[in-house]
């Protein structure tokens, strides 16, 4: 059965409409069960709102006061952190979504940018060209620790993997290819 986690997007007393159109989406995936996550620093009348949207089977209040100002360098970690059960996470196409989603991939992607650095030249550098994202199970809000290394290198194209993990428990697995460039 496919499991959908949406990212809530609010003014800390308003659910935005773009959560509508989100659950809309998901309602589109045959089966889905559709929870909507709202991370806050008083998470109650959003939380209520989001549950009674059409579709929605489940809502995860997370309440701290570094949620006030939904910040996506502050929301990206816990989203990783959570979204190990889901096959699906859906954000709004709203500047906000925009930031944070982003930001769940790039955490890993940075790990494996990191490991192809050690095998170009001076006179090159590389371009991520595909990035692939498997979350294996939820984490909780702490410490992630990113281990990234490259699994093959030919002449123009670098293959990388990545693990995230928690307390030495895997949350989350990513594999990329990176293009590499003459930047003479």
């Amino acid at each position: 059965m496919p499991k959908v986690l949406i990212v809530a997007e609010h003014d800390g007393a308003k659910l935005n409409p773009s959560i509508a159109k989100c659950v809309a989406c998901a309602r589109g995936i045959a089966a889905a069960e559709i929870t909507v996550v709202v991370c806050a620093a008083d998470a109650s009348a959003v939380a209520s709102q989001a549950a009674q949207l059409a579709g929605v089977t489940r809502v995860l209040a997370i309440e701290h006061a570094v949620y006030t100002h939904q910040l996506s360098a502050v929301l990206a970690p816990q989203i990783v952190a959570l979204a190990g059960p889901f096959t699906h996470v859906l954000g709004p196409s709203t500047t906000f979504g925009k930031d944070v989603m982003p930001r769940i991939a790039a955490l890993l992607d940075t790990a494996m940018g990191g490991a192809c650095w050690t095998l170009v030249e001076d006179d090159e550098d590389f371009l991520t060209a595909d990035l692939r994202t498997e979350f294996h199970r939820s984490a909780r809000p702490g410490t992630l620790r990113a281990e990234g290394h490259v699994v093959q290198r030919n002449r123009r194209v670098v293959f990388c993997a990545a693990e995230l993990f928690q307390d030495d428990e895997l949350v989350a697995s990513s594999r990329c290819t990176q293009i590499v460039r003459s930047v003479s």
